[in-house]
Order: C-alpha cells, then structure tokens, then sequence
C-alpha cells in the first residue's frame, strides 16, 4: 500500500509551501550567484586577452629595443675595426721604420773584425783562423767582445761561427774575460767551500 500511495504522490503536481518573499530572495540570490560566475569567468577571460595583449606589445617593443642594439652594435663593431685597423697601420709603419734603424746600426761582423785587426796590425784571417799565439789569441778575444757590444743580437754560437767555427764556449770564456758577462764560478771550488 505504501507503494500506490507513493505512485500516486509521484503524479501530482507540488505546490510550493514557501513564502513568496523567500522565494523571491533565493531566485535572487541564484541570479547573483550566477552573475558572479559568469563575471568571474569573464573577468578570467578578460585578463586573459590583457595579458596576452601586454605580451604581444612587450614582445614587439623588446624586438624593437634588439634590431635598435643590433643596429648601434654593428656600428660599434665597425668603428672599432676601423680604429684597430689604422692602430695596426700605425704600428706596421713604426715597425718598419724601427727596422730600418736597426738595420742602419747593424754594423757587420766583417768589419769589426778588420777594425781590431788594423787596430792589432795583424791579419783578419789570422782572428779567424786557427792560431793560439797569445798575441792572436788577446786579438780574437777582443774582436769576440767587440761584436758582443755593438752586435747583441748575435748569439754565442752565432758568433763562433764567424770567428772560424769555434765552440760557443769559446765565445763565452772571451766574454766573460772581457768583462761583457759575470764571472764562471768553479763549481769544484764551491763544493770543496760547502763541506761536501
């Protein structure tokens, strides 16, 4: 029976037992909530295009601010070799010029050599040569001190050569006899003097 009884309640038509201000406040109500929604989901919206409208003028006014620094970069870049360039033209031509009073003041080997040789009154091929007279030997060494001062971009062995292929250890005892290079210490004497 509880059954038909609410069978028969499903088919009538319900009445609305509420007070006419109440439900008028809660339509009320469901129309503000809806509104707030929709102005909610609106507002998402709206911010939304803001900001993609902010990014897409940010993003046109940074490309701007780059082409504009591409631009003055370029032309830094290009003063700068501009400048490096006559720098290095400058430096070519100080260089060159440096070289050719290097050159001017070089004074060849061959010549000191006959100048101590008429200085000595002996034969240039006599310095050169393989004699170990100690009038020729004093000639040689001074010949070897001589280049070393007025050629000292000649090294021990280079100079050798010139004095007829001796040892650069040749060069170096007239040097240091002549003064041009600090005395050799004898490493015996200074082991000897240290207890070992």
């Amino acid at each position: 029976m509880a059954e038909a009884l609410r069978k028969l309640d499903r088919g009538l038509p319900r009445l609305d037992m509420r007070s006419p201000e109440l439900v008028a406040r809660q339509r009320m109500r469901q129309a503000t909530d809806q509104a707030e929604r929709l102005l909610e989901s609106s507002t998402e919206t709206v911010r939304a295009l803001a900001r993609e409208a902010l990014f897409a003028t940010a993003k046109s006014e940074a490309e701007k601010l780059v082409a504009r620094a591409a631009v003055e970069a370029a032309s830094i870049v290009e003063l700068a070799r501009a400048e490096a360039e006559a720098i290095r033209a400058s430096a070519l031509r100080e260089a060159k010029s440096n070289n050719k009073v290097e050159e001017l003041a070089k004074v060849p080997v061959k010549d000191i050599i006959a100048a101590v040789a008429r200085r000595r009154c002996i034969c240039v091929s006599d310095i050169t040569g393989h004699s170990r007279s100690r009038a020729i030997c004093d000639a040689r060494h001074e010949a070897m001190c001589e280049v070393r001062r007025l050629r000292p971009d000649l090294s021990s062995p280079q100079v050798g050569k010139l004095f007829g292929n001796r040892d650069h250890t040749t060069v170096l005892h007239a040097w240091r006899k002549g003064g041009l290079l600090p005395p050799r210490q004898d490493t015996r004497a200074a082991a000897i003097t240290r207890g070992e």
